[in-house]
């Protein structure tokens, strides 16, 4: 049927639930197809070229991810020369990249992320591919061979620079091995088995880069202090979790545009006071450090900040009374797991966004709380979650006056000492 449309140009039938066997040939009858979208299906794509001879569509845009894709990537794939855009994500495609798919010289965007992809790759062999914009390796299971560019720093292979149309590069966990590309604006190397020592300058070079995650390695991040570099790049995410560091890297005091940073599970004692400078900043994780002494006030100078986590580490004194108060844009509030002493902060913005509170495993009066049913919290019109087990609260859970907690999802009033029965009229008055 489809062989009616001669003329057809564009097919997209993204998540239309078809299943079952189609020979792929069929989509070769449209000689002027050139954007075929297959993606959220479970078709079964038989190969098929009745004959060699044959031209098949100027094919540019093919989408299949999540299609369902068994066995090695298929090889027709390899005979649409005119390829620019290529999605295979999330599909269960196994054996290694087949060194024809190089032959695919117009290739722009190139995703084959969250398969089981196996087998060594030669990361040169993407030299081949001089269009390319964007590449995802991500979660394939590679083992990308560029031995030739592991640490000592500053060995950088020549015909890496080559690469220079490249924008995006995501080779999170495919095991392999640090180098470094020009003109990146995105590079992720999140979860690979880098080891050594990395001069962040070589990083810092990169004037496009916008993303930098180099999170759960072993690597040691070396802070350098490269005097040619007059400009930082444009970061403005930056994961940097469970990477050997003891301190924020010095650098990140250069990053005015810097959104969101993560530095969790490291081993960092203490933040440097111009963290408390970056006015744009909206997510800052801190989590399982080493952090000591107190919550600097200057915090609520974050006025952008959306999330705050600072658990587990070994924060001391009290909490500052501004964090309920200093930014209507915060959403999440997490200190659990330190030693702060004292009450907790009872004053909160008019119109707060504050979905998550949570003050847990800390010495704070108001986690031995001796008081009443904390009804000003119905206050905060996002607030979704409520903990407050194992305290001394007691009397009666109730409200002077009627309160509606307009999103709450869950309440956990146990291990306390309330009494009388949670009259069922309250809870009706609940609007979650």
């Amino acid at each position: 049927m489809l062989t009616n449309f001669t003329s057809l140009r564009k097919l997209e039938l993204f998540y239309c639930e078809l299943y079952g066997e189609f020979p792929i040939e069929r989509f070769f009858k449209l000689k002027m197809l050139n954007n075929l979208g297959l993606s959220g299906n479970k078709l079964s794509l038989l190969p098929g070229i009745s004959s060699s001879n044959e031209t098949l569509p100027p094919i540019q845009n093919l989408g299949l991810r999540s299609c369902n894709l068994h066995g090695e990537i298929p090889s027709w794939i390899m005979n649409l020369t005119d390829l620019a855009y290529l999605d295979l994500e999330y599909n269960n495609l196994q054996g290694q990249i087949p060194h024809s798919l190089f032959r695919l010289v117009n290739l722009e965007v190139l995703s084959l992320s969250f398969n089981s992809l196996q087998g060594q790759i030669e990361l040169n062999m993407f030299l081949r591919l001089k269009r390319l914009t964007w590449l995802d390796l991500s979660r394939t299971n590679c083992l990308c061979s560029i031995k030739e560019i592991l640490i000592p720093i500053g060995e950088i292979p020549s015909w890496i620079m080559n690469l220079t149309s490249l924008h995006f590069l995501n080779l999170q966990q495919t095991n392999l091995r640090v180098f470094t590309l020009e003109n990146l604006t995105f590079l992720s190397l999140d979860n690979n088995e880098l080891e050594g020592r990395l001069d962040l300058d070589m990083l810092l070079n990169l004037k496009m880069l916008s993303f930098l995650g180099l999170s759960y390695n072993k690597l040691t991040l070396f802070p350098g202090e490269d005097s040619k570099i007059v400009t930082h790049p444009p970061l403005e995410v930056l994961p940097l979790a469970s990477c050997n560091l003891v301190e924020f890297p010095p650098f990140i005091q250069e990053l005015d545009q810097l959104g969101s940073v993560d530095v969790g599970n490291n081993d960092i004692k203490s933040i440097s006071s111009w963290m408390w400078r970056k006015r744009n900043l909206q997510s800052l994780f801190a989590y399982g450090n080493s952090l000591t002494g107190r919550i600097s006030p200057l915090i609520c100078n974050l006025k952008s900040l959306v999330i705050l986590d600072f658990s587990y580490n070994n924060l001391s004194g009290v909490i500052p009374s501004c964090l309920g108060s200093f930014s209507q844009s915060l959403q999440a509030l997490v200190l659990q797991g330190n030693k702060l002493v004292g009450p907790i902060p009872q004053t909160y913005m008019a119109g707060s966004n504050l979905k998550m509170i949570d003050f847990s495993n800390n010495t704070l009066k108001d986690n031995r709380i001796n008081d009443c049913f904390p009804y000003w919290l119905s206050t905060l019109p996002e607030l979704k979650v409520i903990a407050l087990r194992s305290n001394e609260f007691h009397g009666a859970i109730m409200c002077p006056t009627r309160c509606t907690f307009l999103k709450l999802h869950i309440i956990d009033l146990s291990h306390n000492e309330f009494s009388r029965n949670l009259a069922p009229e309250m809870i009706r008055n609940w609007n979650p």
